[in-house]
């Protein structure tokens, strides 16, 4: 697991737990906790789910509408043009967490998050310390 520190989440779980029975908006909220905290994040998610609620929805958001709810997270500009990206391209053919790669938006934090939550995998190595603290928790149990 490397030298990442352990954080342990502010409510004891992780918000993958949650979301992992919808996958896309799983990954929506892996991209709002960029540079942020679920803290942060959490609001400003629940708003995009009742402007967009559904992926269709979120993939025609006018951008600059978007960018308005995501501007409390900063990166607002980048965030909504992602965002947007993601939901035109996210399919049923994204199955595994090296497909999550290749999504407009992801990166290694989201693809460990699909790994972990949709695929059920327990060998991924996270740099995150919270998905960290999560891999740690789930081995004790």
């Amino acid at each position: 697991m490397g030298t990442t520190k352990i954080a342990v989440p502010r409510k004891g779980t992780l918000f993958q737990e949650d979301l992992c029975s919808d996958p896309f908006w799983m990954l929506v909220a892996c991209q709002l906790v960029n540079l942020t905290t679920w803290t942060a994040a959490e609001p400003v998610f629940h708003e995009l789910r009742r402007s967009y609620p559904t992926q269709d929805a979120l993939a025609r958001a006018p951008l600059e509408a978007m960018a308005q709810t995501l501007a409390p997270l900063g990166l607002y500009n980048r965030r909504a043009k992602t965002l947007t990206g993601m939901a035109q391209v996210f399919s049923s053919e994204v199955r595994t967490s090296d497909d999550v790669m290749r999504l407009p938006g992801c990166g290694k934090y989201a693809a460990d998050s699909w790994a972990l939550f949709i695929e059920k995998r327990d060998d991924v190595e996270p740099n995150d310390g919270k998905l960290n603290w999560y891999v740690r928790e789930r081995k004790v149990a």
